[in-house]
C-alpha cells in the first residue's frame, strides 16, 4: 500500500496561526518536502498529529489528550486537523 500526504489544514490547535499546508507539485505529490519553522509553530505537534492518524493512535485518544492540542491560554471548545 502506497499513502501519499498531499497536504494538511489545521484550525484552532496549538500553532499560532491556523495552516493550510499544499505538498502537491501541479497535480501529483512532489517526491520530497523540507518544511522549515520557526520555534513554537507546532512542528512536533503535526508531526504528532500525522502520525496518531496514520496509525490510528488518535482514534483511541481520549478527551483530555485531545484538548492538549489547544492552543495555549485558548479556551475555543472546536479544534480540526484535515
Amino acid at each position: 500500500m502506497k499513502i501519499e500526504i498531499i497536504g494538511w489544514k489545521t484550525k484552532g490547535l496549538r500553532c499560532p496561526d491556523d495552516m493550510n499546508i499544499n505538498l502537491l507539485s501541479g497535480v501529483n505529490p512532489a517526491r520530497v518536502y523540507l518544511i522549515q519553522m520557526p520555534n513554537g509553530t507546532a512542528k512536533t505537534t503535526t508531526l504528532n498529529l500525522i502520525r496518531a492518524a496514520m496509525n490510528g493512535e488518535a482514534n483511541k485518544w481520549d478527551a483530555e489528550k485531545v484538548i492538549s492540542f489547544r492552543r495555549v491560554n485558548q479556551f475555543n471548545s472546536r479544534g480540526t486537523f484535515l
